[in-house]
């Protein structure tokens, strides 16, 4: 159950998906302080890897809030402190969400699936304020990366070349290959 501090966020209530809690968010940024909150009530570890749906990139790096985020980071800052940051800090425009998660530490990779194509690299990199590297993979559309040569079917995908599957969980692969990176 989501606090009744943090609920006026989004008024969604927690669903039933596949057996598990889910959140659908429409102003993405709000995912980040409930996973926040997770975290402190012991659900999940951070950082998290994240799948995504989404037309867009949501990958810009922030124009305001990097220093408070990294603070909020070093500090062990509570989700009331980061539900403020993305309130006043973040873009309402949802752009700039996902590196600001990386740069909060509580996203680690994420695979994002589009709806329609775009001209993004497969894999574009993001190296944190305390030095660490995040990747984000740009997929296709969600039936197309299941299908036969998709991304999660293809060895020879760049995607998978470039980490895909060890970021989502196989511990197999340790591969980083990608030299688009995301500069802050």
């Amino acid at each position: 159950m989501i606090p009744p501090e943090l609920s006026a966020i989004y008024p969604n209530p927690p669903v039933e998906l596949f057996g598990s809690p889910a959140v659908v968010f429409r102003d993405h940024r709000w995912t980040l302080p409930v996973v926040a909150l997770a975290a402190e009530r012991g659900l999940v570890r951070l950082p998290v890897a994240m799948i995504s749906f989404d037309r867009h990139g949501d990958a810009l790096v922030p124009a305001r809030g990097l220093p408070e985020l990294a603070a909020w980071r070093k500090s062990g800052g509570g989700a009331l402190m980061l539900a403020d940051i993305v309130a006043n800090l973040l873009s309402p425009r949802d752009d700039d969400w996902t590196i600001a998660g990386m740069e909060a530490g509580i996203l680690s990779d994420v695979a994002r699936f589009r709806s329609e194509e775009d001209d993004m690299e497969p894999v574009t990199l993001y190296t944190d304020s305390g030095g660490v590297t995040h990747r984000i993979y740009h997929l296709g559309t969600f039936p197309r990366e299941l299908s036969f040569k998709g991304a999660l079917a293809d060895d020879d995908h760049p995607a998978v070349k470039a980490g895909l599957r060890q970021s989502m969980g196989d511990r197999k692969s340790t591969r980083l290959n990608s030299s688009h990176r995301i500069r802050s």
